[in-house]
Order: structure tokens, then C-alpha cells, then sequence
């Protein structure tokens, strides 16, 4: 205690040159190299996706956080919700063939999903035939 009173107090004192010796030290301080920095930065890129592909729970949780930021960005700018709409457009327009053979081949093989797709186009035949 006592000797933090003392530096206390010289760094009073002695505020000039308290602020040149800071500075000094910061400006001779070792800068790291932009070298360091990349590996670092790999390092660190590997380490995060590695967690990612390997620790559910983490992935569950920026997984969550990724979908809220689109969801927000989705429901507050209109810009990005016409890309988003175009893009996918976009899709369907281009995997037509492939998307409808898929679709042929699921209520071909689930029984479930036949069934819903008959009592929805059902549903859709009778609203159609009230409003003749």
C-alpha cells in the first residue's frame, strides 16, 4: 500500500515527466510484425472453424446468432429483402427440372407428404369452385 501512495504521489508531482516516460515507453514498446499478425489471424480462423465443425453446442449458438442478424436485417431492409426474394426466384427459375423430380420422387415414396399435398389441393379446389 504504501509504495502505491508513493508512485501515486510522484505521478503528481512529476505529471511532465510521468507522460514523457509513458510515452517513450509506448513509443519503444516492440510492434508486432504484419507477419505475426497473419499467422495470428490464421490461427485464429482455424481454431474458430475447427470449433464450429467439431463442438455442437457452439455451433448451435452462433448458429442463432447468425439467423436473428438475417432475420433482422431481413424484416428492416427492404433492399436486402428484394435481393433475397430475386435470388431465390433466381434458384427455382434455374433447378425447375431438378426440383419437380424431387418433388415426384418424395410423393411418390411418402405417404404423409401425399397426403398433404391431396388434402391442401383439395382445400384449394373447394375455396376456387365457392368463388364461381
Amino acid at each position: 500500500m504504501k509504495s502505491n501512495a508513493i508512485a501515486r504521489r510522484w505521478r503528481k508531482n512529476n505529471k511532465e515527466k510521468f507522460n514523457k516516460y509513458m510515452r517513450d515507453y509506448y513509443r519503444n514498446k516492440r510492434k508486432k510484425s504484419p507477419k505475426y499478425r497473419k499467422t495470428w489471424n490464421k490461427y485464429l480462423r482455424s481454431y474458430v472453424n475447427n470449433r464450429f465443425k467439431n463442438d455442437p453446442v457452439y455451433r448451435k449458438k452462433m448458429m442463432a446468432k447468425r439467423l436473428k442478424w438475417k432475420n433482422d436485417k431481413y424484416a428492416s431492409d427492404p433492399k436486402y429483402r428484394k435481393k433475397m426474394i430475386k435470388r431465390s426466384l433466381e434458384y427455382i427459375k434455374t433447378h425447375r427440372k431438378e426440383i419437380n423430380a424431387q418433388l415426384r420422387k418424395r410423393y411418390a415414396s411418402d405417404i404423409k407428404y401425399r397426403n398433404k399435398v391431396k388434402r391442401l389441393a383439395n382445400a384449394r379446389h373447394r375455396k376456387n369452385r365457392r368463388k364461381k
